[in-house]
């Protein structure tokens, strides 16, 4: 199995580059500003996500903790995840985020990280519902309401399963464009930025988790909102006192 994956690893590069290099030379250069618009499209749907639903919603209204410090407890596993593109890669520093930095009980972050590691993979769900209605258009096949509702609905089914580890995005594309007739040639045009894709991804996957486990332990007395950031982000305000220096 070894010996077979790292054949496909290692020819699958000279393919996308095949597919690419007859992309370009069917459709012109413009295919890059369209590759560019769909990682632009990417990363603003996912920034809005990690804004509202994690960073408004969840903290700020559900858990009623700071939305700041909880970036500041978060970070280290938002840079990893980005840097690695594998939930499953970063779960041991996402794991020492939420017990040194979040202050989340163990008992709590034991299970929802790992479990969150796989099933919570929202971002792979806004990825592929982008990218195949990138693909609907550089095909020239646009897809109804109707079909758009239903690729929503397969990308958020088919997300839970997916395995937290670099390059699982392309094999959830191809299932979501068989599944609506399109043609399978365009998931080389996406693995040209399936890297830049899958790390924006991976981020808000991990970003979710924390969030989601930061809402658990809340309601779970099992979260100590005075240590880790949550007791630096308070000692951060000075407090005025009159006559001093």
């Amino acid at each position: 199995m070894f010996v077979i994956v790292r054949g496909v690893l290692e020819f699958g590069v000279l393919g996308v580059f095949a597919l690419m290099a007859s992309g370009i030379g069917t459709e012109g250069i413009g295919l890059f500003s369209s590759l560019g618009e769909l990682v632009l499209a990417v990363t603003i749907a996912i920034a809005i996500h990690i804004g509202f639903t994690y960073l408004v919603f969840l903290m700020g209204v559900v858990a009623d903790v700071s939305p700041i410090a909880f970036l500041s407890g978060a970070r280290d596993a938002m840079v990893t995840a980005f840097a690695t593109r594998s939930s499953s890669g970063t779960l041991p520093v996402t794991m020492r985020n939420a017990d040194e930095d979040l202050q989340i009980a163990e008992r709590v972050y034991s299970f929802t990280l790992p479990v969150g590691a796989t099933a919570n993979m929202d971002g792979a769900a806004i990825r592929q519902a982008v990218t195949v209605m990138f693909a609907a258009n550089v095909v020239g096949q646009p897809l109804v309401l109707t079909e758009q509702v239903f690729v929503l609905i397969v990308a958020v089914l088919i997300s839970i399963g997916t395995a937290g580890v670099p390059g699982a995005g392309i094999v959830m594309l191809t299932v979501i464009l068989t599944q609506v007739g399109l043609p399978l040639e365009v998931v080389g045009f996406v693995a040209g930025v399936d890297p830049i894709l899958g790390r924006v991804a991976t981020m808000n996957n991990v970003t979710g988790d924390l969030a989601v486990s930061t809402v658990v332990g809340k309601w779970n007395d099992g979260l100590d909102l005075g240590e880790g950031v949550w007791s630096r982000d308070l000692s951060g305000v000075a407090e005025f006192v009159p006559g001093d220096d």
